[in-house]
């Protein structure tokens, strides 16, 4: 082929360390390179300001990141001997002036909407801007992100001219570029667009070692895979792709064969998740899974759930005067894994309504140690908005819907229509999946639809692949090993890019009448299997006795008249037999008040003791599952259970979390600088439910040490000698607002003026007596203040 019929194939490769992605892009460049064609890569040398790569590093880190980004990319690509430029070459002097001038005529309440020269890049770049910050557009107000939206947008426009120029000067006659998505690949594949180039995008395939392609679609595109499934779905699949089928089903439940990271390292006992809910044997499970909102909002393929708190309300509403149980499993990459940032605007409106919830409906937190799995095991119908939730549950016998928009919705019986969110239609749609079974033709149209899906559409090649999940394999030896006929799968993408044949294998023009004789036979057995080990789940199903849980609840002596009403957490708690106490402290960190809090739990006759400040919200599941820790452990007899917490800021967003295992194991001083409060010792202690005998003798030990430190940090320091079961999860949320509204300072709800015939005349707990003598103190009134220590004795003395 002579130069002047040489296809050129452009290659856009600006993130030099996603080695996983940029491995295809010199496979293919050179494979392409040996059958004739030109190939040129694009490259990035720090050009950007902000990027993926930089999130959440200081400027110092993100120098370094850029440098070494740009060395594997420049490394990788030599190594190969593949041409490549620099971006930044094809930047002009004027390029950010110009677009300086540009953003300042953008209202930066509306940089999701930008326009440039007539292009949507507002709505190109805003994408990476939910991933970056794991939010919504509920979230792209905020300072923070407008500042490196602003950044991205930027970044976005630069790199638009840049490649156009690129374009301009090379010509060339195809485009290949990872994902699509991100910014900035999102933008080249746009461009490309614009100049009516062909585009090939690759992402990570959905079962392990494997890729995936599109024509001319980013990689969030359902419509390629919608095509393609359809092509296949009136074809049989033979017993072996059968077994492969089943088998795939079962890797996921045991975290393998995802090509990513499990979203559990931990199992849940089928025959425990009844008592692990409170829900009791022969109840009727309804079960809905979520996804993560900030997932959904990225691409229009998979809009319809802009909120899906307002569509489970309405589920809720349903379920308000049935005998049945609603469970709603909040999808755990909500919470955050690995080094994902949880969804935290999602996270703190599912708090606010779990306080509202019916006494049969269930909030399955992200971070709860429950696994989707054991749930299915024992739901009779399922709602599964967008995951691959939906075709796992019919294939454990479950009639199942899923969202209208998402990929499942082809392999599943039933639809939730995103044009049919009205209550009433939500209702018929419960009382169809109740009624329902799956039958033989479910299961062929699950089984083909799922191997298809997972196993045609995601490709396996000889020459490179994925170790671990996290690493890039390349297989060559030399580039000999890419001559055709070596690697039939590379054989036929590059047919693709270079022909334009298509990308899959297609079916075959008559199917074979064994196959469906095959299907029928398999489909029947493995029907009768899952409903043999369903039926055996609820006969084994293990009950609870629940134990009596004394549920101490601190009140300012300030605000000391009582309170008839049960805090919201308490009411919604799985766990219901809970002894409620109150016990009044004036909150000034003193001997006095732990001493006394030790009279009081002498007096009290529950084994075990939760420390409960209304500033402190729990899960549903915090006592039903702290005290099964502490109760069932076979291994080992715990003093306490400890959990973590979210924190929610007085603005109401949860920006951090607390004794979490996403942190290291934190100081005293360092868990003050997270969260204020814990100065006081009783906000410490709500983060544990002990037994009593240990609480008293810690609060004992705290009290007996004479020192100059905070009493806060001695019990700290007491509690870690303790053994105490440290869940690592956010089980609760710290309100700082309620926390700081509680204990106010008690000049603010004492007229001074008048402070001493106040007190004589409306005679109060003794905790508001040495409050005030400690402000006269301050003040310099010692006779009076003296007085006032006085009477805090005299009333101590009658109450005990």
């Amino acid at each position: 082929m002579s130069d002047s019929q040489q296809k050129k194939i452009l290659f856009f490769v600006p993130y030099g360390q996603w080695g996983i992605h940029n491995q295809v892009d010199a496979i293919l460049a050179k494979t392409l390179e040996l059958r004739g064609c030109q190939a040129l890569v694009v490259l990035c040398d720090g050009l950007y300001s902000d990027c993926a790569l930089l999130r959440g590093l200081d400027s110092r880190s993100s120098q370094l990141t850029c440098q070494a980004c740009a060395r594997s990319s420049q490394q990788l690509f030599t190594s190969f001997r593949i041409p490549y430029i620099q971006l930044r070459q094809f930047i002009q002097d004027r390029d950010r002036e110009t677009t300086e001038e540009w953003m300042r005529s953008i209202d930066p309440n509306h940089y999701a909407d930008a326009i440039y020269k007539g292009n949507p890049i507002g709505q190109w770049v805003t994408s990476s801007i939910y991933t970056h910050f794991r939010i919504t557009a509920k979230g792209l107000n905020r300072p923070d992100v407008r500042s490196t939206h602003r950044k991205y947008l930027i970044d976005s426009v630069i790199t638009y001219e840049a490649f156009q120029r690129i374009i301009d000067w090379y010509r060339p006659d195809r485009l290949v570029l990872f994902n699509g998505r991100f910014a900035p690949y999102r933008i080249a594949f746009e461009v490309g667009r614009l100049n009516n180039l062909e585009a090939t995008t690759h992402e990570r395939g959905f079962i392990d070692d494997s890729f995936s392609f599109r024509q001319n679609a980013i990689c969030l595109s359902t419509k390629p895979i919608f095509k393609y499934v359809k092509t296949w779905q009136a074809t049989p699949i033979n017993l072996s792709e059968l077994n492969t089928v089943k088998e795939y089903f079962g890797n996921r439940e045991r975290g393998k064969n995802t090509n990513w990271n499990p979203f559990y390292t931990y199992q849940t006992e089928y025959t425990e998740a009844r008592r692990h809910l409170r829900i009791p044997q022969g109840a009727k499970i309804f079960s809905i899974f979520t996804s993560s909102e900030d997932e959904l909002a990225l691409s229009e393929d998979h809009a319809g759930l802009a909120n899906q708190l307002e569509i489970l309300q309405r589920f809720i509403e349903i379920f308000e005067n049935r005998d049945e149980y609603l469970v709603i499993r909040h999808h755990p990459h909500i919470g955050g894994a690995g080094n994902n940032k949880a969804e935290t605007d999602f996270i703190a409106r599912a708090y606010e309504k779990a306080l509202t919830l019916p006494r049969n409906v269930r909030f399955v937190m992200p971070s709860e140690r429950l696994t989707a799995y054991a749930l299915l095991w024992n739901t009779d119908a399922a709602i599964s908005f967008f995951s691959t939730v939906s075709i796992e549950a019919a294939s454990r016998g479950i009639p199942t819907a899923a969202f209208s928009n998402s990929p499942y919705s082809q392999a599943v019986p039933h639809v939730l229509d995103r044009n049919r969110l009205d209550i009433d239609s939500l209702r018929e749609l419960v009382d169809r999946l109740f009624s329902s079974s799956l039958q033989i033709e479910d299961f062929r149209k699950l089984y083909r639809f799922t191997y298809t899906y997972f196993f045609r559409f995601s490709q396996k090649f000889k020459s490179f692949g994925i170790t671990n999940r996290h690493y890039a394999d390349i297989r060559i030896k030399s580039f000999e090993d890419l001559n055709p006929g070596i690697d039939p799968t590379l054989d036929r993408i590059c047919n693709h890019i270079l022909d334009g044949t298509l990308l899959y294998e297609m079916p075959p023009a008559v199917a074979e009448r064994l196959s469906l004789n095959d299907e029928d036979a398999f489909l029947k057995t493995e029907i009768q299997r899952v409903h043999k080990q369903r039926n055996a789940i609820q006969l084994n199903c293990i009950s609870w006795k629940e134990t009596p849980i004394g549920v101490i609840h601190i009140k300012a002596s300030q605000n000391w008249k009582a309170d008839p009403h049960q805090p919201e957490w308490q009411n919604c708690s799985r766990h219901r037999s809970l002894a409620p106490y109150v016990f009044e402290t004036a909150n000034e960190n003193t001997y006095e008040d732990l001493k006394d809090l030790v009279d009081f739990l002498d007096r009290i006759q529950e084994d075990y003791i939760l420390i409960a400040h209304e500033g402190i919200q729990y899960d549903e599941s915090f006592v039903s599952s702290a005290i099964d820790r502490l109760i069932d452990d076979r291994e080992e007899e715990w003093d306490g259970v400890w959990s973590g917490g979210w924190i929610q800021s007085p603005r109401e967003e949860i920006q951090q979390q607390i004794f979490t295992s996403s942190l290291p194991k934190i100081s005293y001083p360092q868990a003050i600088q997270i969260l204020p409060e814990l100065r006081n010792p009783f906000i410490f202690l709500s983060f544990s439910l002990m037994r009593r005998t240990v609480m008293v003798q810690a609060l004992q030990s705290t009290c007996s040490v004479k020192a100059n430190s905070p009493v806060s940090e001695r019990l700290f320091q007491q509690f870690d000698k303790l053994n105490i079961y440290k869940t690592g999860l956010p089980m609760l949320v710290a309100h700082q607002a309620k926390l700081h509204k509680t204990f106010v300072d008690a000049r603010d709800s004492i007229d001074l003026s008048s402070y001493y015939e106040q007190i004589k005349k409306q005679p109060t707990s003794s905790k508001l007596y040495r409050q005030v003598g400690n402000i006269l103190n301050e003040q310099g009134k010692l006779d009076a203040a003296q007085k006032a220590y006085q009477y805090a004795e005299r009333f101590r003395m009658k109450q005990v």
